[in-house]
């Protein structure tokens, strides 16, 4: 099976020698073939993958077939984000690609590793959730206080109404009228009886 190595530290004075030399292990160990060696040195993990050079060439490799298996030392190495992780795991899969967690001694080469990632993601289905439940209850909260929702409207006078309707009787587009004015297109066409 080709192998690849992924290592991340996130300071400058920090070295990925530790990880490196552990993962080597245990690719020899394992009898596969190292393939490729990525690296990012002084990225944390919550930043995305454009921010991370490293991490990125190993999910571009990753859909041009290069590596068989990803040997990592610990989850957080890849991501700090439960969400980016299980994105990239999903991927992973599509991808028809293995993934072994050192640390976690997780494979997803084997049955048992394949049902965490399993767990892995109807946590972060639960966790989607959650989030969507609670910006909902929020929304609902602030409804409930007289709180109204999106962008202000812009008070319309007199002297407005008498704009659009000069504007429009001269033979001026509904668009014209509205760079003019800076009133929606929607409360132009009310205004104007056209809704």
């Amino acid at each position: 099976m080709r192998a690849c190595i992924y290592a991340r530290v996130s300071t400058d004075e920090q070295t990925t020698t530790n990880q490196l030399t552990e993962l080597k292990t245990i690719v020899s160990d394992r009898g596969w073939q190292l393939v490729k060696i990525y690296e990012d040195q002084g990225v944390s993990g919550a930043k995305g993958r454009d921010k991370r050079s490293g991490f990125d060439q190993l999910w571009q490799d990753m859909s041009n077939d290069v590596w068989d298996i990803l040997v990592i030392w610990d989850s957080t190495r890849l991501s700090r984000s439960l969400l980016h992780l299980l994105s990239f795991i999903n991927d992973l899969n599509e991808a028809d690609k293995k993934i072994y967690i050192a640390q976690s001694n997780l494979d997803t080469s084997t049955p048992a590793g394949k049902m965490m990632v399993s767990v892995l993601g109807a946590f972060g289905e639960y966790e989607r959730g959650m989030i969507s439940e609670r910006i909902k209850a929020g929304l609902k909260r602030t409804r409930t206080e007289g709180t109204r929702l999106g962008r202000p409207r812009l008070a319309m006078d007199q002297d407005t109404r008498q704009t659009i309707h000069d504007i429009y009787t001269a033979g001026h587009t509904i668009a014209h009228i509205v760079r003019t004015t800076g009133i929606t297109r929607r409360r132009i066409d009310v205004e104007l009886g056209r809704a």
